[in-house]
């Protein structure tokens, strides 16, 4: 097993979703892809968080975070994501 992936698999899955609601406001939305990397850029978000917004879905019009958080998390690990609950950081926005 590659820790490596799996390491980054889990920091993406908890902490992206933890960042996201810290830099992306309520506000923000609806927002496309390539303005939520200028908006992380522009809040200093860290460099981590910026690498893995740039995989969003191109063309993409994001209406909230959770979406946002969704479109970062692999289609595989989106099962093991919402049920031990790294999107409950979102559902206060």
């Amino acid at each position: 097993m590659n820790d490596t992936a799996t390491d980054v698999t889990a920091w993406r899955s908890a902490e992206t979703a933890d960042l996201i609601s810290r830099f992306l406001h309520s506000t923000d939305f609806p927002v496309s892809g390539l303005a939520v990397v200028e908006i992380a850029r522009d809040r200093c978000a860290p460099g981590r968080l910026v690498a893995v917004l740039q995989r969003l879905t191109p063309g993409k019009v994001f209406h909230n975070a959770y979406e946002v958080w969704f479109d970062t998390v692999d289609h595989v690990d989106r099962r093991t994501a919402t049920t031990t609950g790294s999107a409950g950081a979102l559902a206060k926005l």
